[in-house]
């Protein structure tokens, strides 16, 4: 079979290696644990302000779209709650970045503020149609929006040092030494295609959850699935659970507390732990893996072809990811005894996928 690199163009494989640069920052800040389950920094908007500043508009967009999912390999959550919320607000947050970098007037601050309150906004909307039914949760965006400046402002601070070094390094240039180059990861030999069965069982019984109201159902579906993954004796399966605990309390909570009363809460812890044992189940956590192949010929004849397009991209993002994240945790001197700092390197990485 034909690697999937060979497959694609040169603009695919630099929009593959930017959205993989994106996956691996976004994968890094999920290790930073924040108080207030869904409210984080955005340190992945760093990508997308790259993009806007070096790429054309389409091939920007389709990083944005493609990044969450790599991510979700990364980090063992594809399918969950926190992949389809951040897959969907994403793109959002994008346009209003590319809204706000089209006016010309805007820092990178502006730039990601925008960024940050809008993907905050479509995350209350998706929680809302998906997840938690109580039309009070609305009340929650003011306080979104808040946070939405802090944490763009924060983005917008470090995407600003990102693309400060990055001229310094295009302007000066950087010295690397053979030691100095970016080790490949360990599980980069080592790839599972996720098969398409799991993909089409995974995302049926997800959406199956979003229309399914009645408790019953859906306390024997969540007490199936606990049963499943503990006998699946998947290592790490305890870990995930309890970091995902206090994300489960909010979304059980927040519906009593906006008036949708104690039924609309179980129903909505139900439906969301339903969804996140899906993810459990069939996809591991931080182990390297490849997408299918669309070969399918309906693929072949547009719009599909976009899809397509979209697919194999984040496939080739999925492969590179892990050894981008490498990148970043590496700390080993180079031989003149100097390392370059995270933002140099990060910079650099950004600097190699659009070339």
């Amino acid at each position: 079979m034909m690697p999937l690199q060979d497959k694609t163009s040169a603009s695919d494989e630099r929009s593959a290696r930017l959205t993989a640069v994106g996956a691996a920052l976004q994968a890094a800040e999920s290790l930073v644990p924040y108080p207030i389950p869904g409210v984080k920094l955005g340190l992945a908007n760093v990508a997308n302000i790259w993009a806007l500043e070096n790429l054309a508009f389409s091939r920007a967009f389709l990083v944005s779209v493609c990044r969450p999912v790599a991510a979700s390999f990364l980090n063992g959550t594809f399918l969950s709650p926190t992949f389809i919320i951040s897959f969907i607000a994403s793109p959002a947050g994008f346009l209003a970045m590319a809204v706000s970098h089209r006016l010309k007037v805007f820092s990178a601050y502006g730039v990601s503020v925008s960024g940050a309150i809008a993907h905050n906004a479509a995350q209350l909307a998706v929680v809302y149609f998906l997840f938690i039914r109580a039309p009070g949760m609305f009340g929650l965006a003011p306080a979104l929006a808040l946070a939405g400046v802090i944490s763009g402002l924060a983005t917008g601070a470090l995407a600003s040092r990102v693309l400060a070094a990055s001229r310094r390094n295009n302007a000066y240039g950087r010295e690397v030494a053979a030691d100095d180059e970016v080790r490949p990861h360990p599980c980069s030999e080592i790839s599972e295609r996720v098969s398409w069965g799991r993909l089409l069982a995974a995302a049926a019984v997800i959406a199956g959850s979003f229309f399914a109201d009645g408790l019953a159902p859906l306390a024997a579906a969540d007490v199936f699935l606990a049963v499943a993954v503990f006998l699946r004796r998947q290592k790490g399966t305890a870990a995930r659970y309890a970091r995902f605990a206090p994300a489960l309390t909010v979304f059980s909570v927040l519906p009593v507390l906006f008036g949708g009363g104690i039924t609309v809460g179980a129903v909505s812890g139900l439906r969301i732990l339903l969804v996140f044992q899906v993810s459990v189940l069939l996809f591991k956590k931080n182990k390297t893996a490849s997408l299918p192949e669309l070969k399918w010929r309906p693929f072949k004849i547009f719009p599909l072809t976009l899809f397509a397009r979209a697919w194999n991209i984040t496939g080739r993002a999925v492969a590179l990811a892990p050894d981008a994240l490498a990148a970043f945790a590496d700390v080993r001197p180079s031989a003149s005894g100097v390392r370059a700092g995270f933002f140099e390197r990060v910079a650099d990485a950004l600097s190699g996928a659009t070339q």
